[in-house]
C-alpha cells in the first residue's frame, strides 16, 4: 500500500506552451542539462 499525498499544480501553460515543453504544469518544467550532477 502506498499513501500519495495530493499535489497542487496552480500555473497551467497554454495547450499550444505545453505541447512544445512537454508538460502541461509549470512546477514540473524542469529541462534537462546533460553533464550536470548534485
Amino acid at each position: 500500500m502506498v499513501l500519495v499525498p495530493a499535489q497542487n499544480y496552480t500555473e497551467l501553460y497554454t495547450p499550444e506552451e505545453a505541447l512544445v515543453k512537454g508538460t502541461l504544469f509549470k512546477q514540473l518544467d524542469m529541462p534537462f542539462h546533460a553533464g550536470f550532477r548534485l
